[in-house]
């Protein structure tokens, strides 16, 4: 980092921005130096970094790309911030977990996440980690139905205790900072500061899972389903004071998580755990009576172990959910198994043809979330 005075940096005059004391950032924009500057926007308006950056943080935000897809959910994206792996004697750890409530742990110690906006203005920067969080952005998140008049003082003051929790949960020479880039923020990390994100180890696990689903390795890819499920603690973000942005992630990232279930549902199938798919699903389709997939994969199992009587039960539960619950009746596919079902239909039993399907279901999956887009709107949860 930049050891020159506060009122010169690399040879130009610096009228805000960070000194030496990375917990302190001005409001004021910073023309040049280790701040550096926002000189142009991507395509859907979002301001990109240029360098000059500190020379401890070139390397990984050239490692990270300062341009990127709209949607925070492309973590698996990002590369690991720490670089090279750091010394024992200097490595530290950070770990933050948005799936279910937020948890974060500072070298495996739980920490006391920030209070009231500050956490919500925490979530947004790390949601948009390695990309600079506009002002507009954040107001708007703080105030959906429009900023009030003292919105532009009032967030300078959630700025200055986001910052004051990171210097109290951090040591000085091993401390994320945030950074003032021109029109907005960014958090940034220490080399050494090895930070873990549970939404992009959850990613990694699907992706790894439906690739392995892909090759034809149906068990490697139970293995990796199963972690990624096992990573969601309940509803994204639960206690954090949310508005429209991550609120409509919160969703989205429930929306993932459903479909991770509804693959490792499929995988057990194809591997003849048909014990284990009942006791996935059964609970399963309690909590999302609206996800015809899993409601079919639950009669298979039934059928599969010979119990036809539960799985023409378990579609009439499905009818009665979708009826009273949306007004619409069972879809084709739902409709088509639970006839084979009456009627005993020996394919029912064929590996084949469930390989076949979840096959489809992979690739159509991989095809359709391959660049996700982040809602410009909020979504209502279910």
């Amino acid at each position: 980092m930049c050891r020159r005075s506060a009122q010169t940096c690399c040879g130009a005059p610096v009228r805000g921005g960070v000194h030496r004391d990375v917990g302190r950032v001005s409001d004021a924009p910073t023309r040049a130096g280790i701040c550096g500057a926002v000189t142009h926007a991507d395509a859907v308006g979002r301001p990109m970094l240029s360098h000059p950056v500190p020379d401890s943080a070139r390397g990984w935000l050239d490692s990270v790309g300062t341009s990127s897809i709209r949607a925070p959910i492309s973590f698996a994206a990002v590369s690991d911030p720490h670089g090279s792996p750091a010394s024992p004697e200097v490595a530290m750890s950070l770990s933050i977990s948005l799936l279910g409530p937020l948890l974060i742990r500072s070298d495996g110690q739980p920490l006391p996440p920030p209070v009231g906006r500050q956490r919500t203005l925490l979530a947004l920067l790390v949601s948009d980690l390695g990309r600079v969080t506009s002002r507009d952005r954040l107001m708007t998140e703080l105030w959906p139905d429009g900023p009030p008049p003292s919105a532009a003082v009032n967030l300078r003051g959630y700025m200055s205790g986001l910052r004051r929790w990171l210097a109290d949960n951090s040591s000085r020479d091993r401390r994320a900072a945030l950074l003032r880039e021109g029109v907005g923020w960014t958090l940034w990390l220490p080399p050494e500061l090895r930070m873990r994100l549970d939404v992009r180890d959850f990613e990694r696990d699907l992706a790894e899972g439906r690739r392995a689903a892909a090759d034809g390795d149906v068990p490697a890819a139970a293995d990796h389903l199963r972690g990624a499920i096992a990573r969601y603690r309940g509803t994204p973000m639960r206690d954090v004071p949310r508005g429209p942005v991550l609120s409509s992630w919160s969703v989205l990232l429930t929306n993932r998580w459903m479909d991770a279930v509804e693959d490792y549902a499929d995988a057990l199938l194809q591997i003849g755990r048909y014990a284990a798919t009942r006791e996935l699903l059964h609970h399963f389709v309690e909590r999302h009576p609206f996800r015809e997939r899993a409601w079919g994969q639950l009669m298979t199992a039934y059928s599969r172990c010979g119990d036809t009587g539960a799985a023409v039960a378990t579609y009439q539960a499905a009818r009665t959910a979708l009826v009273e619950g949306l007004g619409v009746e069972p879809g084709a596919e739902l409709q088509a198994l639970h006839n084979a079902v009456l009627h005993r239909d020996p394919a029912l039993t064929s590996m084949l043809v469930l390989q076949r399907h979840f096959a489809a279901a992979i690739a159509g999956a991989g095809e359709g979330r391959r660049k996700p887009a982040r809602p410009n709107t909020p979504a209502a949860p279910d």
